[in-house]
């Protein structure tokens, strides 16, 4: 769960393991898939992610749920930025189950969840458009820290 980054909406890093390791009590997805969290207060915080490997296949926690886009259909990279809107989100937290602090996003949420569906081409359009948006904003995190911290020394 550590490794996955609800900032970029990406991996920071993998740890290599064995096979026997990771084939029983670790859920395992590929290269492409978006990884949602499913438990609190992972979830809320917006650990959804797709996952880039150096390899085709991986394992992780059992605390999440795998989606995987039909590359026919349905364009990851849209489907992970859907997952990440706001609304999306507090629909899944009012869907959770279990007691207090223990609380998780249950699978028919996201088996039973209407994602619109542009045409295939528009969904990457869409996705890119997002993703460079995305990295914009990133860029800007540094420069406002930079100025807030100048702002409370008073050089400004």
């Amino acid at each position: 769960m550590s490794a996955v980054s609800a900032e970029t909406a990406g991996i920071t890093h993998e740890e290599a393991r064995t096979y026997a390791e990771v084939s029983k009590g670790y859920t395992p997805f590929v290269t492409g898939d978006v990884l949602v969290a499913k438990i609190t207060p992972c979830f809320e915080n917006g650990k959804i992610a797709q996952a880039r490997l150096t390899q085709r296949a991986g394992f992780g926690s059992t605390e999440f749920h795998v989606v995987r886009a039909r590359p026919t259909k349905l364009d990851a990279r849209y489907t992970l930025h859907f997952l990440r809107l706001d609304h999306v989100r507090l629909a899944g937290e009012r869907r959770m189950t279990g007691s207090a602090g223990q609380r998780r996003v249950p699978e028919n949420f996201l088996a039973k969840l209407e994602i619109p569906l542009p045409p295939l081409a528009e969904e990457r359009r869409i996705a890119e458009v997002l993703d460079r948006a995305e990295a914009s904003l990133a860029e800007l995190d540094p420069l406002f820290a930079t100025l807030q911290h100048r702002a409370f020394r008073g050089e400004l």
